[in-house]
């Protein structure tokens, strides 16, 4: 054993030993000279050398008796904590005092409050016993830390693949538009069109008529500015916009002219209700818009054309918190198709007409903000809600 054995006979076996299980341990001869110390304190304490002064690299702290007139022999069987002096990276040393035949044995460990600090300090697990508790963390914190690694890059690559999802759905919302939004631009542009050749077959009009004309004119300049710009927002591949406050107004505004106009060829009402003005949201417009543009194409599919066809947009303000009601003039749901809606792939549309991936994209999006999407049980008529906080948490 160890405490039996002289390493002045034969140091190589007695250093194998001290540092299986001691590898800050130190022996000291009985007048408190560095007879072996374990290879981890080497490393940490420069001075450490064979033969040298114990007490010119190391501080007793505890207990208080600290060492005697008479050397070591007050701390033998005492739990000591030792400061090193000399060490480029301050720490302490805690375990306890030993006898052994040739003097006195320090069987110590780091203490330490905070597993960040070993690479501080140069070290690794490989710089502990195997019985050192502290091993054990070490090798649990690596394995955290390699399965952290892995579930970060997992969640990333699923990040990416829904991020793509997303933009696939948003341009194929404009495939279906595109006759709508060419049709809402050639209206405007008529009336341009119409303005100039007035100006041109009337240079001498009247000043009054005239500003009428160049009104009617810069309104549909305007429109076409505003479908433009809500083309933009919609196709722009937002996954990487910072959350910014949005003006409510205008980002439902943004969304309906792109799809307004399918409603009326259809012959679908389509009701928006009040939003108090100056109700500010905090979130990624273009992905809150993808909602609200996903939830309004599907109610519009699922209701028949006619008199009694209708959708309406809800809003529910309050200090906290954004409630959007999307409610179609169609029955509500059976149980069973219910469950499913929000899996991906589930559709209820013919095939060819649906991906089964816009609500689940959509749930995504809003558990992103803290929010929610789901569909009321409790709705006579089909009606999907979603819930938003006004700010986000920091």
């Amino acid at each position: 054993m160890l405490l039996d054995h002289d390493p002045r006979l034969s140091s190589e076996p007695a250093r194998e030993q001290l540092d299986a299980l001691f590898p800050f341990g130190i022996l000291l001869d009985r007048s408190g000279r560095i007879v072996l110390a374990g290879r981890t304190i080497e490393k940490l304490v420069p001075c450490v050398e064979i033969g040298g002064d114990f007490q010119s690299c190391f501080e007793v702290l505890s207990p208080s008796i600290g060492i005697s007139n008479d050397g070591l022999g007050a701390l033998l069987g005492e739990i000591v904590v030792i400061h090193a002096k000399n060490a480029p990276r301050p720490f302490r040393l805690r375990g306890q005092c030993l006898k052994w035949t040739g003097g006195y044995l320090f069987a110590l460990t780091l203490v330490l409050n905070d597993l960040h600090k070993i690479p501080e300090l140069g070290l690794d697990f490989s710089d502990f016993a195997l019985s050192d508790p502290i091993f054990d963390l070490l090798l649990l914190v690596q394995s955290e830390r390699r399965h952290g690694e892995e579930l970060r890059k997992a969640n990333e690559r699923e990040k990416l693949a829904l991020a793509k999802l997303a933009m696939a759905s948003r341009l194929s919302a404009l495939g279906e538009m595109s006759a709508g939004i060419a049709h809402e631009i050639n209206n405007p542009l008529a009336i341009i069109q119409m303005a100039c050749e007035q100006f041109l077959d009337s240079p001498d009009m009247p000043t009054d008529r005239a500003v009428s004309i160049i009104r009617r004119a810069q309104n549909a300049a305007m429109r076409i500015n505003r479908i433009v710009t809500g083309l933009r927002t919609y196709a722009r591949d937002g996954t990487l916009d910072d959350v910014a406050p949005a003006d409510l107004a205008i980002l439902v505004r943004d969304t309906l002219i792109l799809c307004e106009n399918r409603f009326r060829q259809r012959g679908i009402d389509l009701r928006v209700g009040a939003i108090p003005e100056g109700t500010m949201l905090e979130c990624n417009s273009v992905q809150i818009s993808q909602i609200l543009m996903n939830l309004l194409g599907n109610a519009m599919d699922s209701v028949s054309s006619g008199e009694a066809a209708w959708v309406r947009l809800d809003f529910d303000v309050a200090e906290d918190r954004i409630v959007i009601r999307v409610t179609d003039s169609g029955t509500r749901l059976p149980p069973e198709v219910a469950q499913r809606v929000m899996q991906p792939f589930f559709t209820t549309k013919p095939v060819g007409q649906g991906t089964g991936l816009g609500l689940p994209i959509s749930l995504g999006i809003a558990e992103a903000h803290g929010g929610r999407l789901y569909l009321d049980p409790a709705s006579e008529n089909v009606s999907f809600v979603l819930e938003l906080p006004r700010r986000q948490k920091k």
